[in-house]
């Protein structure tokens, strides 16, 4: 906006996107599995995004058959509909995923989906935001995100991990650290909850936004 002289520096404010805080009754972590069909024990990866090319859902894919071939044990779902759908479950079937990704479509309660999962993977290579990271995060969950966009100011070292956009090798190397230590997944978990208290909590959002308008009021 300074480079286009829309407006000087000093007069630009920045105020983050909030979410609200989960509901009181989302169900917990084991619970919430029952509900959707998975055995606990096994770490659940959880990619909510349309199915559409700009998300990265390809590379995704990429990343978790190189950690199907070296044996490690997780399962993915892929939450959200699109135009990808077909083309997705061939590719899943190409490379030997179909006993542990699933493609689940739109689902009317995102919130069971995080709440039965370990961590939330969104795999664009550029996006603006990532409203569903900061969601994630409300919960307690670690995320892991392309270092492009929006993630870059939204995930620090201590909420989640970053990977190189595009890259599935990086990407599966940050998923491997996170499904084989449950005790870094917590302590991400912990730092993500922290995160969004901070920055991405819905009534700090509306404080800011409240307090924009009474500054451009008292210069008006």
């Amino acid at each position: 906006m300074e480079a286009r002289g829309d407006a000087a520096f000093g007069d630009i404010r920045i105020v983050m996107n909030g979410v609200a805080a989960p509901l009181e009754g989302e169900p917990a972590s084991s619970e919430a599995r029952q509900w959707i069909g998975f055995s606990p024990g096994v770490p659940l990866v959880l990619c909510p995004a349309r199915l559409e090319p700009e998300k990265g859902h390809d590379v995704l894919l990429e990343a978790l058959a190189v950690l199907r071939r070296e044996t490690v044990d997780f399962q993915a779902v892929f939450m959200g509909g699109g135009s990808l759908h077909q083309t997705l479950e061939r590719r899943i079937a190409v490379l030997g995923l179909g006993e542990c990704v699933r493609l689940v479509g739109y689902q009317s309660r995102p919130d069971v989906w995080m709440r039965a999962s370990d961590m939330v993977v969104l795999p664009s290579a550029e996006e603006p935001f990532g409203l569903v990271l900061p969601e994630a995060m409300s919960r307690g969950l670690p995320v892991v995100a392309a270092a492009a966009g929006g993630p870059l100011e939204i995930v620090t070292p201590g909420s989640g991990v970053l990977f190189r956009p595009g890259d599935a090798a990086d990407l599966a190397s940050r998923l491997r650290e996170l499904i084989g230590s449950a005790p870094l997944r917590n302590r991400l978990g912990s730092g993500a909850a922290a995160r969004w208290e901070s920055h991405f909590n819905l009534e700090r959002m509306a404080g800011e936004v409240a307090s924009v308008y009474v500054e451009a009021g008292v210069r008006g």
